[in-house]
């Protein structure tokens, strides 16, 4: 495999291969470079967003604004330089070999800007199963290695001229990428906490805790299960369940995982063990305490009877009418 140096790049040994129909909207072409596919090394570029993968392949959008200025120049110079040998020989090869309805299609350029910004972008074909990432001690990483806000140098490659009826343009391919990230991983928690062996003060800031007095003693294996506060927590133990899940129910009981830990080991433990109130368990209780409401009873009256909408309108017409007359009296 042969890596052009794209400052070297010359028009006189470009070609083009003659189109492949995929379908019957679009064809194919191979462009060569002295016989060879064409392998150009990028200057360092800038790496917005992590590629958009789907399967096995993906798209990935380079930024050149960010780029050494004279290395950049001399690139974008080059691609210009590709573009307008394609579009010299595309007039030629859409007559001859491809339907005149072709023949009307525009390049579609490599390199494009957007309009809120200046900065020149490229788009990249990434196929899994050839391109190959390294960090920047050249180690190999998987493609996810690819990360926002990263400077890379890549390898591409073009990997063939599309032509469709309105269009047509280069498909550059990434074959090798050496990423520099912006911050690496770290593998290890570095973060200081003053409640660093207790936890569980991270949850419980304020005091609402009930102290149950239990004697200082050593507890032997046979009645842990029996004891008031950690009973529940050996059974947990013994039922095999992860320490892991103990420990989280612990804390979110408001005790400390270590405490219990000395207890299953037989260690002495806390005279007086502090247990968090159950504030739902005591509205629980004082309702069950609390009187249910009465429901009230409307007695119907003894020989009523609930008048109708018509029969009270044809009782307001008859008051109206007393009313009037008692006034013509006066």
């Amino acid at each position: 495999m042969i890596v052009t140096n794209y400052k070297e790049i010359s028009a006189k040994n470009l070609s083009l291969y003659k189109p492949v129909k995929i379908n019957q909207d679009l064809y194919k072409l191979a462009l060569r470079y002295k016989n060879t596919p064409l392998i150009i090394q990028t200057p360092k570029v800038y790496l917005f967003k992590s590629p958009r993968m789907n399967n096995y392949c993906g798209k990935l959008t380079i930024n050149f604004g960010y780029s050494d200025l004279d290395e950049k120049k001399i690139f974008i110079d080059k691609i210009i330089l590709i573009e307008k040998f394609i579009k010299c020989s595309m007039q030629f090869i859409l007559k001859k070999y491809i339907s005149t309805k072709f023949g009307s299609s525009k390049l579609r350029k490599s390199l494009y800007s957007n309009a809120n910004s200046s900065n020149l972008y490229m788009n990249l074909h990434i196929d899994t199963d050839i391109v190959s990432i390294y960090d920047p001690f050249k180690n190999e990483q998987n493609i996810s290695y690819l990360s926002s806000n990263s400077n890379l140098i890549n390898i591409i490659y073009i990997d063939s001229i599309w032509v469709k009826e309105m269009e047509y343009g280069i498909k550059w391919g990434l074959l090798q990428s050496k990423v520099f990230p912006s911050i690496e991983k770290l593998e290890k928690c570095i973060i200081q906490d003053k409640y660093e062996n207790e936890p569980h003060r991270h949850y419980y800031n304020i005091s609402t805790r009930n102290t149950i007095d239990v004697p200082q003693t050593v507890c032997h294996k046979n009645n842990k299960e029996n004891h008031k506060v950690y009973g529940k927590y050996a059974k947990m133990k013994r039922l095999n369940i992860p320490i892991e899940r103990i420990n989280q129910k612990l804390i979110m009981d408001g005790f400390n995982p270590n405490e219990f830990k000395d207890f299953m080991d037989g260690k002495q433990i806390n005279t007086n063990i502090k247990k968090p109130m159950n504030l739902f368990s005591e509205m629980k209780n004082q309702l069950k305490k609390s009187e249910p409401l009465k429901k009230s009873k409307i007695k119907p009256r003894k020989n009523g009877f609930i008048p109708s909408v018509q029969e009270i309108k044809r009782m307001l017409k008859l008051i109206k009418k007393k009313s009037r007359s008692r006034e013509k009296v006066t």
